[in-house]
């Protein structure tokens, strides 16, 4: 994994590995970042990504698709780069916010050269996943103090991660820094709720019945081993009413007291949109989406035209954005000149 030149992510100057540490030979005040438990750190804290570490920690394997035995991440990857995952082979690959490795395991099978990190503990989960049969470079690190050289990478992947940074445009502008020319920068993000193309209004009096937003108000900022004990056991509770849900669907003169049902939980409903997953697996992923939805720190919104403005303003080009997935989509390039 030599390809890329690893550095000081506040100089950009080259470090060199040495012994349990990569340290800066050419600053007169040597600096060095830790490598514990086989990874480098280059942050002193998670900051706001600690939920999310110890979250990744639990559900270590839940959306990996060697472990659901379906291919759910690699089919959204390939949709956000608008081809099939093998034309990954041999490019150089940053993927910032790796979490797990739902995506790192895409990449790493389709033989991409790949340098994954994140914010939080969660690089811990992801190195357990796969360093035992792959080779790649894996740091625990900041979105916007990265340690590479800028104009190093053919692709860079960041999804399920912009929604949760304390700025979104700062954040593409950041990342689009590190592609080389007419490299490729592919994200996604959380949309703006919208009614008949309006923004919600009178939103506070739609939270007042909505149990994911107000089990949110309970449990954002508390101690992560207290919110997945009590995310477990809201989705012990109510998954049955999901199941039963699903069967009311299914009679097809019922489906209006399904959707009612379905209000009243704070849970994501997938059997629709993950129906092939077994369902002690669906389980565990509803419980892993609803602890992450009620732990992040940040939760931005975004609607296309912001995205298409953010990525404009990077300097990049043949940009295109669309509604899927999470809700926005986008892939873009790098433009040649400035």
């Amino acid at each position: 994994m030599a390809d890329i030149k690893i550095v000081c992510p506040e100089t950009k100057r080259p470090l060199v590995k040495k012994n349990t540490a990569y340290v800066n030979e050419d600053s007169s005040n040597e600096i060095s970042y830790q490598i514990i438990n086989h990874i480098p750190r280059f942050i002193d804290t998670e900051s706001y990504a600690g939920a999310f570490g110890y979250q990744w920690r639990v559900f270590q394997k839940t959306q990996l698709d060697s472990y659901t035995k379906v291919n759910y991440s690699q089919s959204r990857l390939e949709r956000v780069l608008g081809a099939e995952a093998n034309t990954l082979a041999g490019k150089t690959v940053l993927e910032v916010g790796c979490g797990a490795g739902r995506f790192t395991e895409v990449f790493l099978n389709k033989k991409a050269k790949v340098y994954s990190t994140d914010l939080s503990s969660a690089v811990e989960a992801n190195y357990s996943n796969f360093s035992e049969k792959h080779s790649y470079f894996l740091a625990q690190a900041d979105l916007y103090k990265l340690p590479f050289e800028y104009g190093s990478f053919d692709y860079v992947f960041c999804l399920g991660v912009l929604q949760h940074t304390p700025d979104s445009e700062k954040s593409i502008k950041e990342l689009s820094r590190y592609l080389k020319p007419s490299g490729t920068l592919l994200i996604d993000h959380y949309k703006t709720i919208t009614n008949s193309n309006k923004k919600v209004r009178f939103r506070f009096l739609k939270n007042l019945v909505n149990t994911n937003y107000l089990l949110r108000e309970i449990l954002l900022g508390r101690n992560p081993k207290t919110t997945v004990r009590v995310t477990k056991v809201v989705t012990d509770l109510f998954w049955p009413l999901h199941v039963f849900a699903n069967y009311l669907r299914r009679k097809q003169f019922l489906t209006f007291l399904s959707k009612i049902l379905l209000r009243i939980s704070p849970l994501f409903d997938y059997h629709i949109t993950f129906s092939e997953l077994d369902s002690k697996i669906m389980k565990e992923w509803m419980w892993l989406d609803l602890h992450d939805s009620v732990t992040d720190q940040y939760k931005s919104l975004k609607d296309k035209g912001q995205i298409l403005e953010y990525l404009n303003n990077a300097n990049l080009e043949n940009i295109h954005v669309w509604e899927d997935g999470n809700g926005i989509e986008a892939r873009a390039t790098k433009r040649t000149t400035s």
